[in-house]
């Protein structure tokens, strides 16, 4: 047979060629399961749960935020994931029909947990604007996301005054860039600050910032909670606000590249002609859950060079935004 690869380079392409199927087998056969663990109760995550793929005896556990990423190479279709962490019961998913993004919810096991004295006149928790895990899913045409170069704030309002913040909870969009804008980069992490305002009385925007928090978050978690029960945040008055100020640096940035419709005199060998020129989208994290509701929402508001304007949104697009207050 005639070839005119010489012997030597012709065994290394063979060689090439087969490590690149062998790699690219591999590649397919690995599985990866990610998701979020979270109080079926309280719809609060849940850190330090172990998660274990049972056959391949691979373990992680769950961030600050309860999310979780584990990765096995040849996944038996029988496998099972298995949840566990001290005071709920164990849970254990197939692999086969639970998926690769999860949303898992952990039942407190009763029999672990210590009686508590239950005492005439204890302070009761409400939970302003409540949403679940099901508002920030991925499914139906009713989810959008919500992002803005400098701040927005929602408008809440305690059943008496003087009540005390125990929590926040923000719901958090991971979009699919891949099928939306595949050249976009994007970082899955995000930095950016959450405030509580007082009401402005005169103009009824933020007034005060009456306490004030930064995140960082390193994971894909999509229900994070701001814990805020050791800081005895007193609400003067019914109404405040919870507002989100997102910082504008390469540690949040979503990159896009687009084509734009301007056209620009270019001269090449003593040619004149029109070409498209290329423009860059940044936007940055986090980006918010906006969710179809019937309930009355609150105010939104957002800032724009340092004046609060109201954003007008769609007339039943609330914002994953919650707070837990105690009185």
């Amino acid at each position: 047979m005639y070839t005119d690869i010489p012997v030597m380079n012709y065994r290394t392409l063979c060689i090439a060629v087969w490590l690149l199927l062998s790699t690219a087998l591999q590649l397919r056969a690995q599985n990866t399961y990610e998701g979020q663990v979270i109080d079926k109760t309280t719809e609060i995550a849940i850190p330090n749960v172990t998660v274990v793929l049972q056959k391949t005896n691979q373990a992680t556990k769950t961030s600050e935020q309860g999310y979780f990423k584990i990765t096995a190479d040849a996944v038996s279709e029988n496998d099972t994931l298995v949840f566990s962490y001290v005071g709920y019961k164990t849970l254990k998913l197939g692999v086969k029909n639970s998926g690769q993004q999860l949303f898992v919810t952990l039942e407190p096991d009763i029999t672990q947990l210590k009686e508590v004295e239950i005492n005439a006149g204890k302070a009761q928790d409400k939970v302003l604007n409540k949403f679940s895990w099901v508002d920030l899913s991925e499914e139906g045409n009713n989810k959008m996301f919500i992002q803005t170069h400098e701040a927005l704030a929602r408008l809440f309002e305690a059943p008496q005054t003087n009540s005390r913040l125990i929590n926040i909870k923000i719901g958090r969009r991971q979009i699919n860039w891949e099928k939306l804008r595949p050249e976009a980069t994007e970082s899955k992490y995000a930095r950016f600050f959450v405030h509580v305002y007082a009401i402005d009385s005169t103009t009824r925007h933020p007034g005060q910032i009456l306490l004030t928090k930064e995140l960082v978050l390193l994971d894909k978690a999509k229900m994070i909670t701001l814990d805020l029960s050791k800081e005895h945040l007193i609400i003067p008055g019914r109404e405040f606000f919870i507002g989100i100020e997102w910082i504008n640096n390469p540690f949040n940035e979503t990159v896009q590249m687009l084509v734009t419709n301007i056209k620009e005199r270019a001269r090449l060998n003593g040619r004149v002609y029109d070409q498209t020129l290329s423009a860059y989208w940044i936007s940055y994290q986090p980006f918010l859950v906006g969710y179809s509701t019937n309930n009355p929402r609150g105010v939104i508001w957002y800032k724009k060079e340092d004046k609060w304007m109201i954003w007008n949104l769609e007339p039943d697009l609330e914002i994953a935004l919650s707070a837990t207050i105690r009185y």
